[in-house]
């Protein structure tokens, strides 16, 4: 088929997309007030909160078939499924049904390692590679079996186990262990003990683009309509979820609630990446697809977020730069409690929309 041809893989990628400027095709604002540039170079919506006041709420751009992008719309959120995944294996582990420091093979005996556990698998530490571009093409174009799936990311390479080492074939083994675990299908386990609960009625698992109701139908890399049929029932754990801007913002503010069993930012955030942003800790995890890409940026000591959310996919130097260009204009003060002048955002008018 012809759209064989297209460029696939990108969800290998999602977690890495950096903060730097610096690389090819990232946006450039220097010369331009922030809303000239978002309307500019983004198509999507986005929200910030600063020290728990929204400052930004805004839809740009428009989907692929011509309407105006609105917040109310629906985003695959590519890897970002992954923090689900994630969350279901903490709730499992908190009600003593998966022991996420025994080894992988108890739960699932045709994995071949003795050693690796699920917490290695969850923290990207287990020293496993990832899929090839040609399973990809398999994978989103001609889908194979949930169990064909599985044997493909226990045919990965395998390194030493302790390093970061980002592995979509990893959560598609982590995934089988809590399916395992629990007796029921990753997406009915994850819709039952944490979007149900939780009130994320506008979040779910979608086969094709065409299931999901007032998706913002998303474009490609060289910005043209992407109607591909792609397939992500195989890898609903890793990349098949959508979204909507409040369903995530809700999703990332839980994360630092430790009353929540699913919580993963209480102590070691497990997959998300960490460091230092704006003199204060962070955590981030991107995602992304052929169409559509997604970004949250969260400051731990503070309700101070950014949620975006994209319908143009495959650009990985793209969303995560203009991410930094919006936390630059409204947390390039001092942190809250630090010693600082007149706040960096009191000039910044606030649209929402």
């Amino acid at each position: 088929m012809r759209h064989t041809r297209r460029r696939l893989g990108i969800l290998a990628i999602a977690l890495v997309i950096c903060f730097s400027s610096a690389v090819q095709g990232a946006p450039h604002c220097k010369e331009e007030t922030l809303e000239a540039c978002l309307t500019r170079e983004f198509s999507g919506v986005v929200i910030v909160i600063r020290q728990g006041q929204v400052v930004l709420r805004a839809a740009y751009g428009e989907s692929a078939s011509g309407v105006p992008n609105e917040l109310a719309d629906r985003y695959r959120i590519g890897s970002l499924s992954k923090t689900f995944t994630g969350a279901a294996a903490h709730d499992l582990a908190s009600q003593g049904r998966l022991d996420l420091d025994a080894p992988v093979h108890d739960s699932l005996p045709q994995f071949p390692d003795m050693t690796i556990t699920s917490r290695q698998l969850l923290e990207h530490t287990a020293g496993l590679g990832d899929f090839s571009q040609a399973d990809w093409k398999r994978l989103l174009l001609d889908p194979p079996s949930r169990a064909d799936v599985l044997a493909m990311a226990l045919a990965v390479k395998r390194g030493r186990p302790g390093r970061f080492r980002y592995s979509n074939a990893g959560y598609v083994i982590l995934a089988a262990v809590l399916e395992r675990v629990a007796g029921e299908p990753i997406e009915s386990l994850v819709q039952r003990t944490i979007l149900v609960p939780l009130g994320l009625a506008h979040t779910g698992f979608a086969t094709l683009d065409a299931d999901i109701a007032q998706l913002s139908v998303g474009h490609d890399a060289r910005g043209r309509p992407d109607t591909t049929p792609y397939h992500y029932d195989g890898i609903a754990a890793i990349g098949g979820m959508y979204s909507t801007l409040d369903d995530l913002l809700v999703w990332a503010r839980i994360q630092t609630d430790p009353s929540q069993r699913s919580a993963t930012f209480v102590s070691r955030p497990s997959g998300w990446a960490t460091g230092e942003r704006f003199e204060r800790r962070a955590q981030w995890h991107a995602g992304l697809t052929n169409s559509h890409a997604a970004f949250v940026l969260r400051f731990r000591d503070e309700d101070s977020l950014i949620v975006a959310l994209s319908n143009r996919g495959g650009e990985p130097a793209k969303l995560g730069p203009l991410v930094k260009i919006v936390a630059q204009e409204f947390f390039s003060d001092k942190p809250p409690g630090a010693n600082q002048g007149p706040s960096a955002a009191g000039s910044i008018k606030l649209r929402q929309q």
